[in-house]
């Protein structure tokens, strides 16, 4: 029996939750009970008893004497009773240690709140006293329209409508933030013709955001230019289609020479998935070494190959050279090695040039992501560092996380002179609030 949050509030309090029943069988979940999954971020399969229907893509978030209440992925609270349930599947064959946070159900208080209208302000001062950078401006005029500002979303539409490519290529990008742009196939194949670089790799993008498969001839040669700007994009683009076609061109790139071209890799055959990118990557890691091994363990990892998880924490762990990486990884799920690791490197002193400061950003926020909220401290004092590469990056972590408790350490960035740096601030505080909308298709849009 399926209740809503209010009914079984009625039904069991009124006698059925006098005598403790056994919860359902878990499936897939190895040995793990339903109160060990209850709070974390695993997703399961409900399989209703009389019926056979399944529930997917729920999150448990109690467990009562004969009952349980889950969260969907609308947000929307829901009871099941133990009697109707024949048995709870884990997706994936994995349950998540990562607990979940049960924030982004709840309105915002009123000190968030003030964050938020404080970004969207400094977003239309910015808009207008921005004349000389139109990609800023149009970035000001995105977060403005997702306040409903009717005139900053006609500007977007004018500029995704006009003849400079690259600037309509770009305000279309900003119009998928904010949903319902309309698929423009013929600017799409312009810029996938162009001889312009920027525009091709922006429009294979926007191919692969908006689903338009009528140009994955022209991305499957792209993919195999050995321009690596161009190559990566058209990765991105070809697995986000679905197309499996490309699989063994990602084979040869991910052992290339070129990180950016086995980024591209990592993300497509980790995205296209399936039995047989998992046999082939078990076949050339045997093969692989240094470098081109640890992108082969991140795509089984990525997978949900348990290969990967092992490699990573019992072999490049070990290796000097690889080592931070690996713990960036396995932190984000709770990894107890890996976070002590992260928690350690932060301890040490470090020198003040960009790599390390990203590095202690990127740290931090696995280490929050992990569960540990201590380190938010650390992205605070790297928000201080008047430096635009790092206080940027440390804004897209936020957004990322989507915390509500970062979005008072946001505030002093959105006040930042430098328009770069508090637009990145206001993204993040805009992405926090808006974490089913705009916040995933930020995610989305990042390649």
């Amino acid at each position: 029996m399926r209740m809503t949050f209010a009914v079984v509030a009625a039904a069991c309090f009124a006698g059925l939750a006098a005598v403790a029943e056994e919860p359902p069988p878990i499936v897939n979940g190895g040995d793990a009970t339903v109160h060990d999954i209850a709070g974390t971020s695993t997703l399961v399969t409900v399989v209703l008893k009389d019926t056979g229907a399944e529930d997917k893509n729920l999150r448990i978030l109690d467990v009562y004497d004969n009952y349980f209440v889950v969260l969907s992925q609308d947000k929307e609270r829901t009871a099941y009773l133990f009697s109707s349930i024949k048995e709870i599947r884990v997706q994936g064959g994995k349950v998540d240690t990562k607990k979940f946070v049960f924030e982004d159900v709840r309105t915002l208080r009123a000190e968030e709140q003030k964050v938020v209208e404080r970004a969207y302000a400094r977003a239309q001062e910015i808009f207008s006293a921005t004349s000389d950078n139109q990609s800023l401006k149009m970035h000001a005029a995105a977060l403005l329209a997702i306040n409903g500002d009717q005139a900053a979303r006609d500007y977007l539409e004018q500029l995704a409508a006009g003849n400079d490519l690259k600037t309509a290529l770009d305000a279309t990008a900003c119009l998928f933030l904010l949903g319902e742009v309309t698929l423009n196939k013929a600017l799409l194949a312009s810029g996938l013709e162009s001889g312009n670089r920027k525009a091709r790799a922006k429009a294979a993008i926007l191919s692969g955001l908006l689903g338009d498969h009528s140009n994955e001839g022209y991305l499957m040669t792209m993919l195999q230019d050995r321009v690596a700007e161009l190559a990566k994009p058209a990765a991105w683009a070809l697995s986000r289609l679905g197309n499996r076609d490309c699989i063994p061109t990602l084979l040869g790139m991910i052992v290339e020479l070129s990180e950016e071209k086995g980024e591209g890799a990592i993300f497509a055959l980790s995205r296209l998935d399936g039995p047989d990118v998992a046999e082939q990557m078990k076949l050339k890691y045997d093969t692989a070494v240094g470098e081109m091994r640890f992108r082969i363990a991140q795509v089984l990892y990525n997978i949900e190959d348990p290969m990967g998880r092992d490699v990573l924490a019992n072999e490049f762990m070990t290796v000097p050279t690889l080592a931070e990486r690996a713990a960036l990884i396995l932190a984000r799920e709770g990894h107890p090695e890996a976070m002590q690791f992260l928690r350690s490197r932060l301890d040490r002193r470090f020198d003040e040039i960009e790599e390390r400061l990203v590095f202690r950003a990127e740290a931090a926020a696995a280490l929050i992501e992990g569960g540990d909220p201590v380190p938010i401290a650390v992205l605070q004092e790297l928000l201080r560092f008047d430096r635009a590469p790092v206080t940027v990056r440390v804004c897209e972590l936020i957004a990322e996380l989507g915390k509500r408790q970062l979005l008072p350490i946001t505030q002093p960035a959105i006040e930042n002179s430098t328009h770069e740096i508090a637009l990145a601030a206001c993204t993040a505080a805009i992405a926090i609030a808006n974490p089913n909308d705009f916040r995933e298709k930020l995610i989305q849009s990042r390649m």
